[in-house]
């Protein structure tokens, strides 16, 4: 989680948007999620990394994320 917490500060995560996250999922899945944009900024993907952590909690808490494919297609594998 410490890793996680770092990351939000150094890819410009907003206090309040980390902090939305970790209260709404368990803490595994948003450090997860933070490791996935922070992935997803570096390869040229998100421009906000603040707003992408947003909406895929806002995707968590309408039950709509399903983090499988977003990982797959980070692996490469879809």
């Amino acid at each position: 989680m410490l890793v996680a917490n770092e990351l939000a500060t150094d890819i410009v995560i907003a206090p309040s948007a980390w902090e939305e996250a970790r209260c709404l999922m368990s803490a595994d899945t948003a450090a997860l999620v933070v490791l996935i944009t922070a992935a997803k900024q570096q390869r040229g993907l998100v421009w906000q990394p603040g707003g992408y952590l947003r909406g895929m909690t806002r995707k968590w808490a309408s039950g709509a994320l399903n983090l499988r494919p977003v990982l797959f297609g980070l692996a490469g594998k879809g």
